[in-house]
């Protein structure tokens, strides 16, 4: 590697005699699905919903007073990396409670006893939760935004960036937080009770610094 491309990799930047490293990360996609097929082994059908795979979406309709969720297994996220958890979700019809990602939690499909949320209702507000023993606590108050989109699919992120979680809809930032850590390594999302969504993708990648 030459001189020049270390040095573009690496940048010193002097402000008020101290010096400040900005680190150049490079992303690594370590799960993606366009949901063309079931290939990643998606559980289907709970106590609590139902769910279908076809068109390129993954459907999802939670049955009565239960909201529900998909995992995935993902061990080489973690909190003491930077990553991103990344969905384009769909509310069909009304749902006042969360549709929402999902990170952090050892919970599977059926149970949600503990691990973090963002998500949004179909009257443009979201909400952020902080789920533990199955109380759900708010780390973002419901809030209105007219970035959501209404009976369209809205991107939904959640970025993990040093000691900062971001929070994006529709590629426009809508808060930031303090990180918290966690222990479970299931990532996926979540159907309110009584709600029916679509999925339209699922990624969640890891940002490593470049050496």
């Amino acid at each position: 590697m030459s001189q020049f491309i270390k040095l573009s990799l690496l940048l010193l930047v002097f402000i008020g005699g101290t010096a400040h490293t900005t680190i150049s990360y490079e992303q690594f996609v370590v799960f993606e699905d366009n949901f063309d097929d079931n290939h990643n082994n998606w559980v289907l059908t709970t106590h609590y919903s139902s769910g279908t795979i076809k068109n390129g979406h993954m459907e999802l309709s939670s049955s009565g007073d239960h909201s529900d969720i998909r995992m995935q297994n993902l061990e080489t996220v973690n909190d003491e990396n930077d990553f991103e958890i990344e969905a384009s979700i769909k509310i069909k019809g009304a749902s006042t409670f969360c549709n929402a990602l999902v990170w952090g939690t050892s919970s599977i499909g059926g149970y949600f006893e503990e691990g973090y949320s963002f998500g949004f209702n179909s009257e443009q507000r979201f909400i952020a939760l902080d789920v533990k023993n199955w109380i759900a606590e708010d780390i973002i108050d419901w809030e209105y935004s007219d970035v959501l989109a209404t009976d369209d699919f809205n991107k939904i992120v959640i970025r993990k960036k040093g000691d900062l979680h971001l929070f994006y809809i529709n590629d426009i930032q809508v808060k930031a937080l303090p990180a918290k850590s966690f222990d479970g390594q299931n990532f996926g999302f979540h159907v309110a009770n009584g709600a029916t969504i679509q999925v339209d993708y699922f990624k969640v990648s890891i940002f490593i610094p470049r050496s």
